[in-house]
């Protein structure tokens, strides 16, 4: 797992001190719920919910369900957005934002069946409506796939082959949210969170790729920002999807490698005393302006 990096930290910093308002916070949200009809067995004496911090990492709380199937927890994260519960083995993600107070009831009949999960779930709570759409549009993406699949099988694929196969992908990806959100009559709350979960991910995978069991020693920032040069570090719609925060921590920390193992950094570092900390600075800055530079050449 890649730690909370220095490019991050300043990606984020400098994105959020732009804002009137920050978009982040200290308070916490609550859920309630209840397992009805309820059984306990060994599969589902509990119920796990699982938050996101900036660094895109995961922190699961598990909570017994009590003798008649109610639940309660009180759980923290920074920002609205996606969050998740796993029960009976299966995860299924929602939303929720600080300070909301969320009702949870699950059939676990309807639950144990694909087909009915969804209709097998209420939420209730200012959140909920994002939460029913993210519900149906995850059944729907279970249900269809694109016709062009980046290969993480094939070894042999280069860094820039894969990035193009997994634009194509996400191009697919992103009509199918159009077809969907037009049927759903979706919102543009949700509209905005899948978007962002479809594009961080697949700059997630293409900045993943690049390191992927290779050391990728010749790899320059250049090359690699021009990969993901659609998939911009700095959105304001995105803070509330916690792919996002996945992709600029990867992209950050694959920043680091290049500036660390690639020759052409050596004797800049050499310079600075052995020092790779003021490379890093240098392109938090250059490469969070890529597509405004690319622009205006």
């Amino acid at each position: 797992m890649r730690y909370f990096s220095t490019i991050a930290l300043l990606i984020i910093s400098q994105f959020v001190m732009g804002q009137p308002k920050s978009p982040f916070s200290k308070k916490t949200f609550e859920i309630s719920g209840k397992i009805d009809p309820y059984r306990p067995d060994s599969k589902n004496a509990y119920i796990t919910f699982r938050v996101s911090d900036l660094s895109g990492r995961n922190k699961d709380t598990a909570i017994a369900i009590n003798k008649d199937g109610s639940f309660g927890v009180t759980l923290y994260q920074v920002f609205s957005g996606d969050i998740a519960f796993l029960f009976n083995e299966e995860f299924v993600t929602m939303y929720a934002s600080p300070g909301d107070k969320i009702y949870l009831s699950i059939n676990p009949q309807q639950f144990a069946d694909e087909k009915t999960r969804p209709s097998s779930i209420e939420i209730s709570g200012e959140s909920s409506a994002i939460s029913k759409y993210i519900i149906r549009w995850n059944q729907a993406r279970a249900n269809w796939e694109p016709s062009v699949i980046a290969d993480w099988s094939n070894k042999e694929l280069s860094d820039e082959t894969f990035a193009n196969d997994r634009k194509k992908q996400l191009a697919e990806e992103l009509v199918f949210l159009e077809k969907f959100s037009a049927k759903e009559s979706a919102s543009t709350e949700f509209t905005h969170w899948a978007k962002n979960s479809l594009l961080y991910s697949a700059g997630f995978d293409i900045s993943f790729h690049c390191f992927a069991g290779k050391i990728n020693d010749r790899l320059h920032d250049t090359t690699f920002m021009r990969m993901l040069e659609d998939i911009p570090l700095k959105n304001d719609t995105a803070l509330h999807n916690s792919d996002y925060y996945r992709y600029v921590n990867m992209v950050s920390g694959d920043l680091q490698i290049i500036a660390n193992i690639n020759p052409a950094y050596a004797t800049r570092k050499r310079n600075n005393g052995k020092n790779p900390v003021l490379i890093y600075f240098e392109m938090a800055e250059k490469d969070c302006s890529y597509k405004k530079r690319k622009r205006n050449k």
